[in-house]
């Protein structure tokens, strides 16, 4: 029964923002809020096409077919080109890609299509249109060949090795010759993606190897496959195009619109993707389209920045909508736009790859934007990615987070190390919006680094493994923000179990970056917070901005009132807005500051007992015991199986000096009140109160506790 906290009705209501009571030392200047994104111009795509191209990788042909229903094309590189003369002069066309895998890669640039016309590519079933990177080799041309160690060898002729082109990890070297710098993809039965390894000898079920000396291809099946009889898909684009970081490229796009797609089993190197817009794309929309099961990432896009460089600038005006991005190699979505939506889609279980080479962050994650200006990401999931959830990275600007929900992101490094975020603010000029939205499960909640104008409201951030909230100020030695300024965390519904913390400092430790912290926590606000902790002793860390303290300091909650300026407007910690008792006053049994071994339910907690001479226990610290206390009372809930049991009070530690026993009547049930009082020693002034279980495994439950002065 070892410390198994149970939080129920973790409920956050949507209140209005008040902007009312103003940290320590601060400007009172509230952060700015973004501009509205409006995306793309559907409307243009209402009108009929003036030409529709039908293509059929089963029956088509490029030499016979023109693209009508009865002789269709066989590749949609044949439609682009017959589509492209008519759609640079403003005509509307539509390609209709039937059911089917097109095994093809491709580079379009439109160069200036006319204002008036649109290009729209849409499946005819959706999602049944498969743009894909692998080709079948299923051995029956040419078989694999068994080996003794039960793998199935076969040639192997792409020469790829270790990628030196899109650096997708930092600057360690240790990564430089691994799994991440790889381009080889392997996939059996449609959705079995077979992990790779770099040794012959760590081949087993499910793997495979790729011997760059022999120019062999090693694989290790899953239980029960074949290779010479199931279906294995090996990547082999891009292979082709002038850049191999992405196996489908659109330049210079006006009033486009990919539709009902799925892009799948692209070999692009690392930091690449399956589908890249950019070069002046706009009005763009991704819809009901699919990005899966690819060896890099999915879906890329370029934004118009003036730090890329001219050949990589564009999209403007883009929506995506109901889109999923789901088990690629790295991220599901990697790059920048402008003026952009991102609706109802789903980013999920994305680095694979990394999780394999135990790299989780530079530039990977389920969705990472980079140099965004007047974005809307709204009531998309972002869940169980081996990396983290969301990042918006570098100079974003006017972006909105709403109604999302950002669960279960951790990455793994190579060490077997938690780490990342569910969301990650990193050097953004803001404004920043975060609203109505839940992040939970991952390493740590929310972490706003060197960015500007940020406002957290109406979320839930619960169950986060280090930090619910992450506080980061550091000299990164260029011309990014130096620090937070005007951060407002309000209306907010905050919970922490086990050691994990509520809102603690994130990387800013040596002298300079001290002194950048403290500059950000004076423009910071928390106002109307509820928080709720299982060791609310220590789950806030800050600085003391009464004392321009130069150190990070742990605090209880109360401490964090006083000595920031923080929550001083009705926030609550475990529906209190002050921890701590005193004589005199009830105490609700389950307003502990620290405990071992119980369960928490609202206005009490269980399990408190002995077993196998291993005490549990729970800690109201600093609590005041006035000029004399000699007294208490608890309310307990004890059937007649449990009586007997023992609670004993002792101050200061767990052993420390016993002040009184109680022996626990029963009550007539778990939940039928009855109190019980008893003598204590005297004692004055303030101490960390215990109440440890003896004698039973457990007492009871506890509900209230009251220390008083017996009269005489």
């Amino acid at each position: 029964m070892r410390f198994a906290f149970l939080f129920i009705a973790l409920i956050f209501l949507r209140v209005t923002l008040i902007s009312s009571v103003l940290p320590l030392h601060v400007s009172g200047q509230e952060p700015r809020l973004p501009s509205e994104a409006t995306g793309a111009d559907e409307s243009i795509f209402a009108a009929p096409p003036d030409v529709t191209y039908i293509v059929d990788p089963v029956r088509g042909s490029d030499t016979r077919g023109s693209g009508v229903a009865s002789r269709p094309l066989k590749t949609l590189q044949r439609a682009l080109e017959l589509a492209e003369r008519s759609y640079t002069r403003s005509s509307k066309i539509r390609i209709s890609l039937l059911p089917g895998k097109y095994r093809e890669e491709n580079f379009f640039d439109a160069k200036r299509p006319g204002p008036s016309g649109y290009l729209h590519i849409v499946a005819s079933e959706p999602r049944r249109a498969i743009i894909t990177g692998m080709d079948d080799w299923t051995g029956t041309d040419r078989a694999w060949k068994k080996e003794s160690d039960g793998s199935f060898s076969k040639p192997w002729t792409l020469r790829w090795g270790f990628e030196k082109r899109g650096r997708v990890h930092g600057p360690e070297a240790e990564f430089d010759e691994s799994l991440i710098t790889r381009r080889e993809w392997i996939v059996m039965n449609e959705n079995q993606v077979l992990r790779q390894v770099l040794e012959r000898e760590k081949l087993e079920p499910g793997t495979f190897f790729v011997d760059d000396q022999s120019s062999l291809v090693y694989v290790r099946p899953p239980v029960g496959l074949n290779p010479n009889r199931d279906l294995i898909e090996v990547a082999t684009r891009p292979s082709k195009v002038p850049y191999e970081g992405w196996m489908w490229t659109f330049w210079n796009m006006e009033n486009f619109k990919i539709e009902g797609l799925t892009f799948t089993g692209s070999a692009a190197f690392p930091n690449g993707a399956n589908l890249h817009l950019g070069r002046g794309c706009k009005n763009v929309v991704i819809e009901d389209c699919a990005f899966e099961r690819n060896g890099s990432g999915g879906l890329n896009f370029d934004g118009d920045d003036t730090g890329n460089p001219p050949q990589f600038k564009g999209v403007t005006k883009v929506t995506v909508r109901n889109c999923v991005a789901s088990d690629n190699g790295t991220s599901g979505f990697h790059g920048s736009c402008n003026n952009g939506i991102v609706v109802s889609s789903k980013f999920e279980r994305n680095n694979i790859r990394g999780h394999w080479a135990g790299s989780n962050g530079w530039a990977i994650a389920g969705a990472k934007f980079v140099r965004s200006h007047r974005l809307r990401f709204q009531n998309n999931d972002v869940t169980d990615n081996l990396t983290g959830g969301m990042w918006l990275d570098i100079r974003c600007s006017d972006v909105q987070i709403d109604g999302c929900r950002v669960k279960k992101n951790v990455g793994t490094d190579q060490h077997g190390n938690s780490d990342q975020c569910g969301i990650y603010v990193e050097t953004c000029r803001g404004p920043i919006l975060i609203e109505n939205t839940e992040i939970s499960g991952s390493y740590i909640g929310v972490q706003i680094g060197n960015s500007h104008d940020v406002t957290i409201r109406d979320c839930k951030i619960a169950n986060n493994e280090f930090t619910q909230l992450g506080l980061e100020s550091r000299d990164r030695g260029d011309d990014n923000p130096k620090h937070n300024e005007r951060l407002l965390v309000t209306d907010n519904f905050m919970a922490s179990q086990d050691n994990a913390m509520l809102v603690r400092q994130i990387w800013s430790d040596d002298q300079g970056d001290l002194e950048l912290s403290l500059a950000g926590l004076r423009s910071t606000q928390f106002v109307k917070n509820r928080y709720f902790a299982s060791k609310p002793s220590t789950s806030f860390m800050a600085m003391d901005l009464s004392s321009d303290s130069l150190s990070w300091q742990t605090m209880t909650f109360n401490q964090w009132k006083q000595r920031t300026g923080f929550d001083t407007d009705g926030s609550t910690l475990n529906q209190q807005t002050e921890l701590g008792g005193s004589a005199g006053s009830p105490l609700s049994a389950d307003q502990f500051d620290e405990g071992d071994g119980i369960t928490v339910f609202d206005g009490g907690f269980g399990d408190l007992g002995e077993s196998d001479g291993v005490a549990d226990w729970v800690c109201y610290r600093n609590f005041d015991f006035g000029q004399q206390t000699n007294q208490a009372t608890i309310t307990f809930g004890v059937p007649e199986s449990h009586a007997g049991g023992k609670v004993e009070i002792r101050v200061d530690s767990v052993d420390g000096p016993l002040l009184g026993t109680v022996t626990v009547a029963s009550t007539g049930g778990w939940s039928q009140h009855g109190a019980q009082t008893f003598e204590l020693e005297s004692i004055t002034g303030q101490h960390d109160v215990y109440l440890v279980g003896r004698e039973t495994s457990v007492v009871g439950n506890i509900y209230e506790i009251h220390f008083q002065s017996k009269t005489p």
